[in-house]
């Protein structure tokens, strides 16, 4: 490696852009560092005197990020997208040499505006937290995955089945924790029919096999779950408040090196909402008009077949009780739906809630809650797949050919008549499914749980005398 001047210019030779730019003291735009997987994604924008920054997740877990930003002596805020809500960041610092270090938790597949545009001269941030001596960086990275066999295809036709066993062990070296399921895994074994990937691996020693059909995803387990970290800083009327999941003593130090603590002692540990669960369904569906459901389960493990196979908007109903200790000023209450398959709208005495369509599954009820009864209403929907699969057990209303595709229009499509009464809910002008495919997970799946967070306020935690810390941002 070298370098050599020529005129006004430099020639380099045998390093990267990367080495180059810090030679000539140049830090890079954004640097993200201390997260396992692959690295995140940005973009940087400058709008008027304003530096937007779009941070992305591409993993199906969730990742604290540690992001350096090149700019300086600005407040950076958190701008969401997907409900419109902005705040301050609540954890970050200075690092002095012209960029801007800053916290923030991305939930699996999701992403954040980071927004600089007001000074930042007065400030004196909240720079890292801990509670019992831990900092709360987050969930752990991902398990270790060794993919052993993977084949796609008609799983039971070897003819119609190919080995993808290098192109999904290649997915995941990249950082990857679930594979798309498509031809593009490499080939079509089988034109105009769904096809299933089936994958056996190692998920840390342990034996495994998990499996989906086209346009689903294989997914991999991972350490770092949705789990909450047990507490966090938020900005409240221009103050750091720290909102508790979990009892503890937290530590919080400034970006100039004071230190808070709080002793959290009365966090209400989570109340689980159990069956039973009334689930109704619309009518002329072939579902009942309801069912009762003493635990949550996905419809296709439903006894009932029009349970089975039901595709459409469902909704459960249950009336729970909350004890009157978890309500006051420094309380909030989290309702988490756990796992929600696909969409849902989540109503509590009466009040919308909102709809919640990706993890995590989690809905503030602080305002909609009341001591006593309470009546929580979620609308489930799901996807088409599990109707068109119990349509292929009736009588079809087309004749096919090998491929999927019609052999034959009816006169009646073509004529506009009426469709004849052969008990199916629907029609496709080409055979995706047959009745024995496998049927997607639905429903409200839980599980349910109602957490109370402990709210304390900046005025409310103790300054002790500043010390060396071994809290880092």
């Amino acid at each position: 490696p070298g370098e050599k001047t020529t005129g006004r210019g430099k020639v380099y030779w045998g390093k990267t852009l990367d080495d180059v730019f810090r030679s000539m003291g140049v830090a890079p735009d954004v640097e993200i560092s201390g997260r396992p997987g692959r690295s995140v994604p940005w973009i940087h924008r400058r709008i008027d005197a304003a530096d937007v920054y779009f941070v992305s997740n591409q993993e199906d877990y969730p990742r604290m990020i540690d992001a350096a930003f090149r700019v300086d002596r600005k407040m950076p805020e958190l701008w969401h997208a997907d409900t419109g809500r902005i705040e301050p960041a609540a954890t970050w610092k200075p690092t002095g040499d012209g960029r801007t270090t800053v916290r923030f938790r991305l939930e699996p597949r999701g992403s954040v505006f980071v927004v600089f545009r007001k000074p930042a001269s007065a400030t004196d941030p909240i720079a890292a937290v801990a509670c019992n001596g831990q900092t709360l960086v987050g969930p752990a990275g991902p398990s270790t995955i060794t993919i052993e066999k993977a084949v796609y295809g008609i799983l039971d036709d070897p003819s119609r089945t190919i080995d993808v066993t290098r192109h999904v062990a290649d997915h995941v070296a990249r950082g990857h924790r679930s594979v798309r399921v498509w031809s593009t895994l490499g080939g079509d074994p089988a034109e105009g029919r769904v096809k299933t990937l089936r994958v056996n691996y190692q998920c840390d020693g342990k034996s495994m096999t998990a499996s989906a059909t086209d346009g689903q995803n294989v997914q991999f387990p991972t350490n770092a779950a949705p789990e909450c970290p047990a507490g966090r800083v938020e900005i409240v009327d221009g103050q750091p408040t720290l909102v508790a999941r979990k009892a503890g003593m937290f530590e919080l130090e400034t970006a100039s090196g004071k230190r808070f603590l709080c002793d959290v002692a009365d966090v209400p540990a989570p109340l689980a909402i159990e069956g039973p669960w009334t689930l109704e369904f619309p009518p002329n569906w072939d579902a009942p008009k309801s069912v009762t459901l003493d635990r949550l389960v996905s419809w296709p493990e439903h006894d009932n077949e029009g349970v089975k196979h039901f595709s459409g908007t469902a909704v459960y109903r249950k009336t729970f009780n909350i004890p009157a200790n978890r309500f006051g000023k420094d309380k909030r209450l989290s309702l988490d739906l756990g796992h929600i398959a696909v969409i849902a709208e989540v109503t509590l005495n009466g009040r919308d809630l909102g709809v919640v369509w990706k993890p995590p599954y989690r809905v503030d009820v602080t305002g909609a809650a009341r001591p006593g009864a309470n009546d929580l209403v979620v609308r489930v929907t799901n996807l088409w797949p599990n109707r068109l699969i119990g349509d292929e057990r009736k009588p079809p209303y087309l004749k096919w050919n090998p491929d999927g595709g019609p052999a034959e229009w009816p006169d009646w499509l073509a004529d506009g008549g009426p469709v004849p009464e052969t008990g199916r809910r629907s029609f496709t002008t080409w055979r995706h499914y047959e009745k024995d495919s496998p049927l997607l997970e639905s429903g409200l799946l839980g599980p349910v749980i109602l957490e109370t967070l402990k709210v304390v306020p900046a005025v409310n935690l103790r300054l002790t005398s500043p010390r060396k810390s071994n809290l880092h941002l």
